[in-house]
């Protein structure tokens, strides 16, 4: 698709317009986060195959424009997008939605009049599941912060060495608490799937529920893999300067 401006979006015969709705959590909807999903959002639209045009109409939303017969490819452009995102470790829900059959149902501004609604109530598993995705994105900033931590700390710096394991001290209660919370999130997940068990008449409904489930599980054990090979490399880095000093005692009394 091309990307284009919101003023150049009028339909031809023939076309027809959607609108394309990213809903991150909460926990990923800061300015800055949202501004590079919005920017990795427009880089995947421009690399689709799909003909047409697009423009964002909001905070991470976008105005789709092509033949009328195109809804499948959309579809599967919106189902590409929400993929890589889950391969970042973004779990982002995307939306797609018909705009309408005139022109003037496409959006000329920031305020334009959302055409999906937010779902009230929900799955209860599928809130989990999200809650459970916000906790492990969560997790791993703070691996990530401990092993830069690791390669930036100081040698020879005995009062950074030591607050920086005042403060690797703090983060690993932290990520008790979490994993504590995280490993009640998915036994509530799977309590729930086994007590609706009989009550879902669809088979397939059932199976996305239990792959959805078994994503989750995938990815805490992914962040508890990283979260001990962080530690590791802490360890291992706390070591050397105590067998520096010990080395050092030693040659002293020779």
């Amino acid at each position: 698709m091309q990307a284009a401006d919101p003023d150049t979006l009028a339909l031809d015969p023939g076309e027809r317009a959607w609108r394309l709705e990213l809903d991150p959590p909460a926990e990923a909807a800061s300015a800055g986060m949202a501004e590079r999903i919005g920017q990795f959002a427009t880089l995947f639209l421009e690399s689709g195959d799909v003909a047409g045009r697009f423009a964002p109409s909001g905070p991470l939303a976008f105005t789709l424009v092509a033949d009328d017969g195109a809804e499948a490819e959309l579809e599967a452009l919106r189902a590409g997008l929400a993929g890589r995102l889950a391969e970042a470790g973004l779990v982002i829900e995307a939306r797609l939605a018909a705009v309408g059959d005139g022109a003037e149902a496409l959006p000329d501004d920031d305020g334009v009049e959302h055409l999906t609604e937010a779902p009230t109530g929900g799955d209860p598993v599928e809130a989990r599941a999200s809650a459970l995705a916000a906790e492990l994105a969560a997790f791993r900033e703070e691996m990530r912060a401990i092993a830069h931590g690791i390669q930036t700390a100081g040698a020879g710096d005995d009062g950074g060495l030591a607050r920086f394991r005042e403060e690797l001290e703090s983060v690993a209660g932290s990520m008790g608490q979490r994993v504590d919370g995280a490993a009640q999130r998915i036994e509530s997940a799977t309590d729930s799937v086994c007590a609706r068990l009989e009550g879902v008449p669809d088979a397939a409904r059932l199976d996305a529920v239990i792959e959805r489930s078994e994503a989750q599980a995938a990815l805490f054990e992914t962040a508890m893999r990283e979260a001990l090979t962080a530690l590791q490399g802490a360890c291992a880095a706390m070591r050397e300067p105590d067998a520096a000093a010990s080395d050092g005692a030693a040659v002293e009394a020779g």
